[in-house]
């Protein structure tokens, strides 16, 4: 048997994008790499189709989440035999081909929290 751990992301990577582990077939570490992607896809869970990570988490603090996502994505595949740079390669055009969308969405968040700053103020 092998096991592939999949992630998709669309504030990081885009809508419709995704990055995948190596292939393993060990399922202890297809678990532990699964463990890994979950604890960042805990930071976007949501209801519905909405996406709510925004009202739940700064931009900031989204980025600092990615900044901790690639260098564990990097170590995954680097035990895997692959070279950091290579491995990141994707990740980071993904993440670079979806700025644009993020800054709409980021936009949105900073205009809200204005509003809502203004409400209580008020």
């Amino acid at each position: 048997l092998k096991f592939l751990a999949e992630m998709s992301q669309n504030f990081w990577f885009g809508q419709g994008n995704k990055v995948t582990s190596p292939v393993v077939r060990s399922l202890p570490e297809i678990c532990h790499i699964n463990d890994i992607f979950n604890r960042f896809r805990s930071h976007f869970i949501g209801r519905g189709r909405r996406p709510v990570y925004l009202a739940k988490q700064s931009p900031v603090h989204l980025q600092e989440c990615f900044e901790m996502f690639q260098v564990l994505y990097a170590e995954i595949w680097s035990k895997a035999g692959m070279s950091k740079d290579q491995s990141l390669a994707r990740v980071r055009r993904l993440y670079d081909s979806s700025q644009p969308e993020r800054d709409k969405r980021i936009q949105l968040w900073e205009l809200r929290n204005m509003q809502r700053a203004d409400t209580t103020q008020g």
